[in-house]
């Protein structure tokens, strides 16, 4: 008999809910400035379309792990954020994707998503800013 993960999916809804804070999701597409010059072109985020963009999205943030903050190669500051998958339409949250919280914009280095038994708990995400 295998275990009915449901429960869980509620309690991480209503937790994430209750201490959390509205985020943006939005796909991160970049760009060269300029295709004639990309080899020192710098890369600027393209325009996302609505259906590349997730608003409301409630995130909780907490200290990454040890060895995540140690894994920067560069001085950018690490964060992670748990985010529950309601709000997510279905859409699939991996590298390509950045979380924007107020004025800070994070890129997404890993998301984890937490699915046991097939059923999708939260995503755990690290953060670069």
């Amino acid at each position: 008999m295998a275990f009915d993960y449901s429960g869980l999916v509620t309690v991480a809804e209503t937790l994430l809910d209750s201490f959390g804070r509205e985020v943006i999701l939005q796909v991160a597409s970049k760009t060269p400035a300029d295709s004639a010059k990309s080899w020192g072109a710098r890369e600027t985020p393209a325009v996302a379309t609505d259906d590349q963009i997730i608003t409301g999205v409630k995130a909780v943030f907490v200290a990454p792990e040890k060895e995540d903050k140690e894994a920067s190669t560069t001085r950018k500051r690490r964060e992670r954020a748990f985010v529950a998958p309601g709000e997510l339409s279905g859409a699939v949250i991996d590298d390509s994707w950045q979380l924007v919280d107020g004025t800070t914009i994070y890129e997404i280095v890993r998301a984890s998503p937490k699915q046991p038994g097939g059923s999708l708990i939260l995503y755990d995400l690290l953060l670069e800013v």
